[in-house]
């Protein structure tokens, strides 16, 4: 196959794939940029073409710390003719705006496997990790009445935040209503009238809150 055709066949490739693709010499300067790679990241070929791959991605790992530079990982495997297994890495659009690829590449070689450079495909991999950012976020959060702190009308008078030191101290109600000389149905109003203000449904709620918000 004559260089010629090589070229075409190239061209066609990065014209057809979904997937962003640039094109990088062994300097590491991008000499290729397909329609895809305009989409996901704002650059035109114009713009991208000529320049070090490193300064167009500028990427960071999950970190935040610079993952992309002209000493890359992707350069030193192209250099040993070795497979690129695909990562991920942020940067951001020209317009600034964040974004995750999952990036992979494919080496580029001559007659003798002598690598000529490496072709980049990525795609934008940004809503599953903002999914992902939420859903984690849900799971390790505590119940919304856990975090609230109870305010205004919600303020627990004298009589109920004793009442509430003695359910954290896991006193029973009659022991309670011993202690303070009143009725055993006056105790059970005051605990019904803390799980109100508290927003709570039961004592170990009640407790959980109390031990959070210092009450």
């Amino acid at each position: 196959m004559s260089e010629k055709n090589g070229s075409v066949n190239l061209e066609a490739f990065l014209a057809g794939t979904a997937d962003g693709a640039s094109v990088v010499d062994p300097n590491g300067v991008i000499i290729g940029w397909n329609a895809a790679a305009e989409k996901i990241l704002g650059h035109k070929a114009d713009d991208a073409v000529g320049k070090l791959c490193c300064e167009v991605l500028d990427a960071r790992d999950a970190a935040g710390n610079l993952s992309c530079s002209e000493f890359c990982t992707v350069r030193n495997h192209a250099a040993r003719s070795e497979p690129v297994h695909h990562f991920e890495i942020k940067t951001r659009t020209r317009a600034g705006d964040p974004v995750w690829l999952d990036v992979s590449g494919v080496v580029i070689g001559t007659a003798s496997d002598t690598p000529v450079g490496w072709i980049l495909l990525f795609r934008d991999v940004t809503a599953a990790h903002e999914v992902e950012s939420v859903l984690r976020e849900k799971l390790t959060a505590p119940p919304a009445r856990l975090r609230r702190r109870p305010t205004g009308k919600g303020t627990l008078t004298r009589r109920e935040q004793q009442i509430l030191s003695f359910m954290k101290e896991g006193t029973p109600t009659e022991t309670i209503a011993g202690r303070l000389s009143i009725t055993h149905s006056t105790v059970r109003n005051h605990i019904q009238n803390i799980f109100t203000k508290l927003d709570v449904h039961n004592r170990l709620e009640a407790v959980a809150l109390a031990n959070r918000h210092g009450l």
